[in-house]
């Protein structure tokens, strides 16, 4: 028997709060709400989904994934032709999950090929039909899959401050919902108190430690995304050059122009013109 909540067909509701890890689909124009006490998993399987959290906005494609921590309270809507398949896990349980598994996902995003994406949905249809310590058997094999496949977050682990490992991932973790924060938000300027605030750390410990990390300071990764999606909406919207800066948090189309000439040396104009060159010489 499936033990599966779903949101199908233009549906709304709301995810109880689990006492023990629930699995859960979204399709077709369907809206779940999911518990903010719970760590969420979301796998995008076909279309498209839009979710909203408190690390902001995300669209997401076939292949994408992404695991929210608790207190996120993601709200998931399936596109048209989209399936959205995931897990909510109580805190104490992915925890738990992890220490038995011997890793876990931390929070972000990342992508799956097709050939994975098979294996993987065969791995949460186990999930769908066991219960007990099977079904945690289940989950820890689940996250025993995904964990190898965040290699490039993983790397970061000897860059981050700590003695202990068990420390170090308990900071990378923070720090990683932070970079999510950023991704989540690239329509607007991201105050360094607000990203603080969210990984519980001062800001100027915070500063330090993203800067280590990756490399770069959290307000540059704030304007880098915000130009990375402002390249993205001018390959594929017919939005103005003014209404795209606008949608990327630049206060005026003159200060957007410049930024995006300064990364990319050459104006939103020109490129959105090489790209449609690009792709018209692709289909001919």
């Amino acid at each position: 028997m499936l033990d599966i909540l779903t949101a199908d067909r233009g549906a709304t509701h709301d995810h109880p709060v689990p006492t023990g890890p629930r699995w859960f689909a979204v399709s077709r124009l369907g809206n779940l709400q999911l518990p903010g006490q719970s760590v969420v998993l979301c796998l995008q399987m076909r279309g498209g989904s839009r979710i909203d959290a408190r690390e902001g906005v995300f669209q997401l494609q076939r292949g994408d994934w992404v695991v929210f921590e608790r207190d996120s309270a993601p709200q998931v809507q399936a596109g048209r032709g989209g399936l959205l398949l995931g897990i909510t896990v109580p805190a104490a349980d992915w925890e738990q999950a992890a220490r038995d598994a011997g890793a876990a996902p931390l929070p972000g995003r990342c992508r799956l090929p097709a050939a994975e994406l098979r294996s993987l949905l065969r791995l949460w249809r186990q999930g769908t039909q066991a219960t007990g310590e099977r079904r945690q058997r289940c989950l820890r094999v689940l996250l025993a899959f995904l964990a190898p496949r965040q290699a490039d977050i993983a790397g970061l682990l000897a860059r981050c401050p700590g003695r202990s490992r068990q420390r170090k991932l308990q900071v990378l973790a923070r720090l990683q919902r932070t970079w999510l924060f950023l991704e989540g938000n690239a329509h607007r300027t991201v105050r360094l108190a607000e990203l603080a605030e969210l990984s519980s750390l001062s800001v100027c410990h915070f500063a330090k430690t993203f800067q280590s990390l990756y490399r770069e300071s959290p307000l540059a990764a704030n304007h880098r995304l915000r130009l990375e999606r402002a390249c993205r909406l001018l390959a594929s919207t017919p939005l103005s050059v003014s209404d795209i800066g606008q949608a990327c948090g630049f206060d005026s189309c003159c200060s957007f122009s410049r930024a995006f000439s300064n990364r990319y040396r050459q104006p939103p104009s020109r490129y959105r013109s090489t790209v449609a060159a690009h792709s018209a010489v692709r289909l001919a």
